[in-house]
């Protein structure tokens, strides 16, 4: 039962059948409750939050974020357990779906991401850390920090000078090894 008063539903004026001054109440059923995020709006990556966040703030492109994670297969063996492995978003350095799962997270946040194999290593697997396959992987990870890239807006004349030329090199590094 939900009850609503007066002052909080359609007050002293009333409105249709509904008196001036009445109480509101509801019978109120649950049919669903949703407690994951299908981030990638193809089952690819989903994310069920284990602890929330106080803070807003998520990591964006060229970010460097801190996690500690855990990494399993989908009948719960124990792949490997980082603690403060660091990364650069956008960069490639991990797999497609960790990288979509952290840019959605916030600082402090703790999450269960499950990747589907063509958001990890897809049916080659890698055999290097017995990872077989065709896998679907469940990372358990909490989000322990990120640098947050200043806007353009927000730079000194040589800051953007210097970003610019961040860029120049990660763009020539990129071009040589096609």
């Amino acid at each position: 039962m939900l009850t609503i008063k007066s002052e909080y539903g359609y007050g002293a004026g009333g409105t249709g059948n509904i008196p001036g001054g009445a109480t509101l109440i509801f019978e109120v059923e649950l049919l669903s409750w949703v407690d994951s995020v299908d981030i990638t709006k193809d089952g690819g990556v989903v994310k069920k939050v284990l602890r929330e966040s106080e803070d807003y703030v998520k990591p964006k492109e060229d970010s460097v974020v801190t996690l500690n994670y855990k990494l399993k297969l989908e009948d719960g063996t124990l792949i490997e357990e980082q603690k403060d492995f660091k990364f650069v978003v956008g960069a490639e350095e991990v797999i497609e779906g960790l990288e979509q799962g952290v840019k959605d997270m916030k600082k402090s946040e703790k999450a269960l991401l499950t990747i589907k194999p063509n958001y990890a290593y897809q049916d080659k697997g890698l055999p290097a850390k017995n990872i077989p396959p065709g896998a679907t992987l469940r990372y358990e990870i909490e989000l322990v920090d990120f640098t947050k890239e200043k806007e353009s807006w927000e730079m000194t004349t040589e800051q953007k000078f210097a970003a610019c030329e961040k860029a120049k090199q990660e763009g020539n590094e990129l071009y040589k090894v096609c």
